[in-house]
């Protein structure tokens, strides 16, 4: 049985956060998105052995395990800008454009838009809440590296000052009469150099980004390095430079000057002329000064990292709706496992879930729906360590009821599953195809309504049925206390024997221990013994609050297995017993029924029991009786509780699914998805528990092994296993090569030779009890023998004239059903009550109504399957139905049984 694929792997997006639902997922690369963050809600991930990275997102994952191939690795380090800002083109500024204009200053780095250097991206944190992690695993969360900035410009040089002009002397030509003149123009100064520009400050670097906080909670111990983690912070950018200054412009040259001196001669003469000297004033350019350094940037900070053990999940675990649906999901997975008998899978399954919605109340909400899935997996954790299937009936029950009921049943059933499973498809191909609304949610609430009110009436029979197995419970306590008295008046050398036998253990002991022991067919005795369901246990303050009127004393609440030697026996005696000599009901031990036997056997074969070999197991057959039947009670009340919390949380999911289509009509949401599923899977799941019952009916009736395996787990697949069980049905009755054959008038003869103290007892009370064991001579030879009818006259008895005897006949239900190999096997059903009426004419016994077991098509016994006579059974002569019926001189009850049974196959004797 699978899980439709569509439901299996979940996926949406929604406000930044995409979520994946599943139970059994394998990572891809595909799942990540880098704009997204990841959530995964999955019982069992597979992770491959590469790097899976999302830069800067978070990462949660909810997880029962945890299996990494090696290499896997999560990444959610943030981004690294490792490349400096582009620097500023041209490096230097401009010089100065003329030599009265200084060089320009250089530009400051950052300063300009799209310059400014990145802070190193913070990294997502990383979030594990697992059971267990297998393999090794790679977690990165480190803060990414900022930028460098960007460098200041160098500031523009000066230019260099313009140099002066010589001086011009020109001599002037004067008429031959006078001398010559002269015109001079001065040399002028060279101009004042360029100041330099000043240098741009330096860019400020990007800081580090923050590491992400990495949380890792199991609740296994993680092995050393089993974890590897680096969260540190991103490192600072590299400093940028600051500009330098530019050049200062140098003064320009001041041109040569005109001096005047006289040459000798007749007239003395005056000369202008160029000097070497020249003419001054001009200064350099004033110097520039460089940019300032920028603030250093800062490393980013190292986060937390929390690797630990976490006994309770919840420390770390946030209700929300996805974390209900993974619940509900992962639900159906251990449904699987527990029909197919994988006990140990389903409990990791329970034991998972109970610890991840053990934090949550009942209060409102989904608190509410949380608290009651948390109780449904305590019961189911619960019915486990009680030794039941999944539908609460002890590993070995068998239903008794006909299989034609059922063949009428399931056919109307499973055509009203296929409608259901239309509205299904319809959704299933709305959701592919995401072309219109989808408008069967209403529909889909009113049909989880109707499955509340369902639940809520079978609460009130399981309350109906708590009464009538407590009555049971105390007809069958008035049994063991009559039978325990009939043991206690044997003789001495019978009780002295067994305590010789028992190493000095007393016969009240004895009897104590005996009436401890319920003896189970192998896999129920697995169920019980399974290390982990050995571990679950039920508590009587489970039931304190549940305003039903429970017995607390007839609460098995620690059912322990042991083996059926007597050392193992002892053992466990001597830690549950009160004082050696009894153990309350709270307490019981389970054994292998053919290791008892054979432990059982010794104390038989001793000369001194033969007289009381009949009443032992008699008393043995009425306590495991009752046993069973504490058992049984125990668990209607564990259903009772776990119906409550159904009940709650539907009702709280039917209303959260209200409130979201008033709100927001999408349903492609998980939650829808998950809501419409589970409403399905609960009228599949009626479905499969009858065709689980039909198929154990058919093992029993057919004593034919007939594997429980479903492949498709569609109405269509349910269908098809049912049709092909009916045609099995009727190759079984059209087989002929070993036909049954009819057993009639079957005599068994209850007598105060091998019984005094119980004829005793009965001619006292109207009580006896006794038990069909598989060495009664009547049936050897016979195998799959089932009884139908069945006559009883007390033998001694005397009425009065016209009066009836009244005789109720119990059929205990634990019986042994042999098959034509010889082969043993244990089953259980519901006690069965029947009544036969006879008169005495000339003191001979006439029937007159009654004496239907099952199986003969018959009054109300005709929904009956027959009954197998390997068990415990009980007569009462009830006095208010008996008056003036006088059975204290009784010397005998004679029982003829009819019903069919197949011969063995060489006729072996199994005993």
């Amino acid at each position: 049985m699978n899980t439709p694929p569509f439901f299996a792997v979940q996926k949406q997006t929604l406000n930044g956060v995409s979520t994946i639902l599943a139970v059994e997922y394998t990572l891809d690369p595909a799942d990540l998105d880098p704009t997204t963050d990841l959530h995964l809600y999955v019982d069992t991930l597979t992770v491959p052995g590469q790097t899976f990275s999302l830069p800067g997102k978070n990462i949660v994952i909810t997880a029962r395990q945890i299996n990494c191939a090696s290499g896997a690795a999560f990444d959610s380090s943030g981004k690294s800008y490792d490349q400096p800002v582009v620097p500023i083109n041209p490096p230097k500024a401009a010089s100065g454009s003329a030599s009265d204009k200084g060089g320009v200053d250089g530009a400051s780095g950052g300063v300009a838009s799209g310059a400014i250097a990145s802070k190193g991206d913070s990294a997502g944190n990383i979030t594990i809440i697992a059971s267990s992690i297998n393999g090794q695993l790679s977690l990165s969360a480190k803060g990414g590296n900022g930028q460098q900035g960007q460098n200041g410009q160098a500031g523009g040089d000066g230019l260099t000052g313009d140099n002066g002009n010589d001086a011009i002397i020109n001599r002037v030509q004067h008429d031959p009469q006078h001398p010559d003149g002269w015109s001079v123009t001065q040399a002028t100064a060279g101009g004042d150099g360029g100041r330099a520009g000043n240098g741009g400050n330096a860019g400020a670097s990007g800081n580090g980004g923050d590491g992400g906080l990495v949380t890792v909670h199991t609740m296994t111990v993680l092995a050393t390095g089993q974890v590897t983690v680096a969260n540190t912070g991103g490192n600072p950018g590299a400093a940028s430079n600051p500009g330098k200054c530019g050049g200062f412009g140098v003064a320009g040259i001041g041109g040569r000057i005109a001096v005047e001196h006289e040459q000798g001669g007749h007239f003395n003469t005056k000369v202008w002329e160029l000097s070497d000297d020249r003419q001054g004033g001009a200064q350099d350019g004033t110097a520039g000064t460089d940019g300032k350094a920028a603030a250093p940037a800062v490393k980013g900070k190292d986060a937390a990292t929390d690797l630990s053990q976490q006994p309770i999940i919840t420390k770390l675990f946030i209700p929300d709706l996805t974390t209900v649906n993974l619940v509900q999901l992962t639900l159906d997975y251990a449904e699987v496992a527990y029909l197919g008998n994988n006990l140990a899978q389903a409990l990791n399954y329970y034991q998972w879930l109970e610890q991840l919605t053990s934090g949550d109340s009942g209060d409102a909400g989904l608190n509410t729906e949380l608290a009651g899935l948390n109780q449904r997996c305590k019961i189911l954790q619960k019915q486990i360590g009680q030794g039941l299937d999944y539908f609460s009936n002890p590993i070995n029950y068998v239903p008794i009821v006909t299989l034609d009921l059922y063949t009428q049943m399931l056919d109307g059933m499973l055509s009203t599953g296929g409608q259901v499973e239309s509205t299904y498809n319809q959704y299933t191909a709305y959701l592919n195809g995401q072309s219109h609304e989808f408008d069967g949610m209403n529909d889909a609430i009113a049909n989880a309504q109707t499955a509340i009110t369902n639940y809520v009436q079978a609460q009130k029979d399981y309350y109906t049925k708590i009464n009538d197995t407590g009555a049971t419970i105390i007809q069958l306590t008035d049994a063991l206390v009559a039978q325990h008295y009939v043991l206690t008046a044997a003789d001495d050398s019978f009780k002295k024997a067994v305590e010789a036998k028992g190493q000095s253990c007393s016969f009240a002991s004895f009897l104590a221990l005996l009436k401890t022991i319920l003896t189970v067919g192998v896999d129920v005795y697995s169920a019980f013994s399974d290390p982990t369901a050995r571990t679950v246990s039920t508590a009587v303050k489970d039931f304190a609050d549940i305003g039903i009127g429970i017995e607390n004393g007839n609460l098995v609440t620690n059912p322990v297995p042991s083996k059926a030697d007597p050392a193992s026996i002892s053992k466990i005696w001597e830690q549950i017993s009160t004082g050696g000599s009894d153990v309350d009901d709270s307490s019981k031990l389970i054994a292998e029924q053919n290791d008892f036997d054979k432990s059982l056997q010794p104390y038989l074969d001793m000369p001194e029991a033969q007289n009381y070999k009949k009443q032992v197991h008699d008393y043995i057959g009425i306590a495991q009786s009752r046993n069973s039947k504490l058992l049984e009670y125990t668990n209607d009340c564990i259903q009772y509780i776990a119906l409550t919390g159904l009940i709650n949380q539907k009702q709280a999911e039917v209303n959260r699914i209200k409130a979201q289509i008033a709100k927001e009509n999408v349903p492609g949401l998980i939650s829808y998805r998950n809501f419409l599923f589970t409403q399905y899977q609960d009228y599949k799941r009626l479905c499969l528990k009858y065709l689980y019952q039909e198929n154990r009916a058919y093992d029993y009736w057919s004593q034919q092994d007939n594997p429980f395996t479903i492949s498709d787990n569609s109405f269509v697949g349910l269908g098809i296993f049912h049709n092909n069980l009916k045609a099995q049905i009727i190759n079984s009755i059209n087989n002929y090569s070993q036909p049954s054959q009819p057993l009639n008038n079957i005599e068994i003869l209850l007598d105060p030779t091998t019984r005094p103290e119980q004829f005793a007892s009965f001619q006292q009370n109207g009580l006896f009890n006794f038990q069909i064991t598989l060495d009664e001579s009547s049936f050897l030879g016979w195998s799959n023998v089932l009884l139908t009818n069945f006559k009883i006259y007390i033998q001694g008895v005397t009425a009065p004239a016209g009066g009836n005897v009244y005789v109720q006949f119990l059929h205990q239900g634990r019986v042994v059903l042999i098959d034509q190999h010889g082969a043993a096997t244990n089953y259980t059903h519901n006690q069965v009550l029947s009544v036969y009426e006879y008169t005495l004419q000339n003191g001979q016994p006439v029937t007159i109504a009654g004496g239907s077991l099952g199986g003969d098509g018959t009054g109300g016994n005709q929904k009956r399957i027959a009954l197998s006579p390997y068990a415990s059974f009980g007569i009462t002569l009830p006095a208010k139905f008996n008056p003036g019926v006088d059975f204290s001189k009784a010397t005998g009850i004679e029982i003829h049984f009819s019903g069919y049974a197949v011969p063995r196959l060489n006729m072996k004797v199994h005993g």
